[in-house]
Parts: C-alpha cells; sequence; structure tokens
C-alpha cells in the first residue's frame, strides 16, 4: 500500500493546492494473470475532514491506509479548510472543485474507476455535511455517501449560536455560508437538500447516517435521521458508543467496508 501527497495547479482556484490519496497493491490484492496486460481501476472514496483540519487527517487518526490495502480501494482527501465544503461566500469554490474538477484531475492522474458506481464519499463532522451535500445535490456522481458524525440541521444551530450574547465566533460560518439569516432554503441547508432530493425522480445515492452515542450532536442527528424517515428517503442509521471523534470514525468506517458499502472489485482494463 502507499499513501502520496500530491500538489498541482487547481483552475477553480486558481492557485496550487494539495490531495493525499491512499493506494492499495494491485499485486497482493488480485490475481497477477488477471492483471496481465489491463490496467487496474479502483474504487475511490472521498473522505473529507473535518472544521479547523487538514487533508491528512483520515491518513493520520485513522486506519484507513490499512483499510485501502484490505478492501483494495482508494482513498482521496483534500484541504477543505473551514469552508463547510461550500462554494464560499468569502473565499474559494470548494464544493466545485470537490464534486467536478477533483474527479476528473484523480481519473486521470491515477488508477481510478470513472464509474458512479466506484465513486463514494464519506466525512467527518463538517466533512459529513459536505459529503451528505455532495451526495443530496449531485445524485449521479456517488454510488454512496457516509456522513460521519455530521448529519444534522445546521440552520437552527448557527441561528441560536448567532443570538446568543457572548456565543461562539461565527466568521468562519460567515465566510463560508454567508448571511446565516438566509441559510434556510439555501444549497447549504441539509433539510431542504433532503427533500428535494427524495421528490427527485431518479438515482438517488445510498446513504449511511452515522453518529457516536455520546457525540455532542447526538440528539440533532437522532433528529436528521428521523426527518429523512418521514420524507421518505432511505438510509442506513448506525450508531455505536464513542464520542465525537475519528476513533468512532474509524470504527464506523470499518463496520461499513465489511458490512455496508458492498464495493466492486477493481475493473481491468485493457491498456
Amino acid at each position: 500500500m502507499g499513501m502520496i501527497r500530491c500538489h498541482f495547479f487547481s483552475e477553480v482556484y486558481q492557485t496550487h493546492t494539495d490531495i493525499t490519496v491512499t493506494l492499495p497493491e494491485a499485486a497482493e490484492a488480485f490475481d497477477a494473470e488477471m492483471l496481465r496486460g489491463k490496467r487496474v481501476l479502483y474504487p475511490v472514496i472521498y473522505v473529507l475532514h473535518g472544521g479547523a483540519e487538514e487533508s491528512t487527517m483520515w491518513m493520520r487518526m485513522s486506519r484507513i491506509e490499512e483499510y485501502s490495502k484490505r478492501f483494495g480501494f482508494m482513498s482521496v482527501s483534500i484541504n477543505g479548510m473551514s469552508s463547510a465544503y461550500s462554494d464560499m461566500a468569502h473565499g474559494y469554490k470548494i464544493f466545485t472543485f470537490l464534486t467536478d474538477e477533483l474527479p476528473k484531475f484523480v481519473e486521470g492522474v491515477f488508477p481510478a474507476s470513472p464509474r458512479r458506481e466506484d465513486r463514494y464519499i464519506a466525512g467527518f463532522s463538517m466533512g459529513g455535511q459536505g459529503a451528505l451535500k455532495a451526495a443530496l445535490r449531485c445524485p449521479e456522481k456517488y454510488a454512496a455517501a457516509m456522513p460521519l458524525c455530521g448529519a444534522r440541521d445546521i440552520v437552527p444551530l448557527f441561528q441560536k449560536w448567532e443570538s446568543m450574547e457572548n456565543g461562539p465566533d461565527l466568521t468562519a460560518v460567515r465566510d463560508a455560508l454567508g448571511d446565516i439569516s438566509k441559510l434556510r432554503g439555501s444549497p447549504h441547508d441539509l433539510v431542504h437538500l433532503a427533500r428535494q432530493a427524495a421528490q427527485r425522480p431518479g438515482y438517488k445515492p445510498r446513504l449511511l447516517v452515522a453518529c457516536a452515542l455520546n457525540d455532542y450532536a447526538a440528539e440533532l442527528t437522532e433528529q436528521y435521521h428521523q426527518m429523512l424517515t418521514e420524507i421518505g428517503l432511505e438510509h442506513t442509521y448506525y450508531q455505536a458508543p464513542g464520542i465525537h471523534d475519528y476513533y468512532f470514525v474509524d470504527h464506523a468506517l470499518l463496520w461499513a467496508l465489511e458490512n455496508w458499502l458492498q464495493l466492486d472489485k477493481p475493473q481491468g482494463k485493457e491498456s
């Protein structure tokens, strides 16, 4: 297995950026005779970090590099800053980069399958919101999404914080999402996006909504799960002991890989 730090110029950002990629070892994953004369194309899981983190967090804080080898997939992580993976009101177009430019680059440079059936997205905390947002807004691009400790209605939460006399500093939230009073019904509103997805005909990605039992936002995640059930948007709800950290994320990811995700075997492509 291997981990690669890749730097390149982004047309969306109009500056250089970096991604972190894990690769399994093809020779160990599949019979060499099957691969002779072919290029292996791997399923890809795009993994999104939480707020105030960066692109190596999943690799440093979970066993995703080991799982990449064991289950035969690539993982790709970007530096999402504190953007909520949005096209920021004041900043970079993170969402456009994530859902449009990034897959094209990854599939052009690395042995990544271009099939939607082989493209997945997961995230922790803010990254879970980003993964859910990407899947609900771009259902044609992802086979499944795994928001881990991140599926919740952010609108009343931010509005509550904004109204508090000594509440948290929301400068980063406003830079990312704009006017907090206008979030409901916007492209950042995960409840609005879920309702749109439930009513939209056609393909819907599989969803795994996961949250630790002692997560600080466990009640909000439970409410989001109930909302998804009420509107008829099919999903799997996973809970296990733990708190809001990568230890829970690691165990949730392993459970998903073993029981839920159903990764296809890497595809052989004639070279």
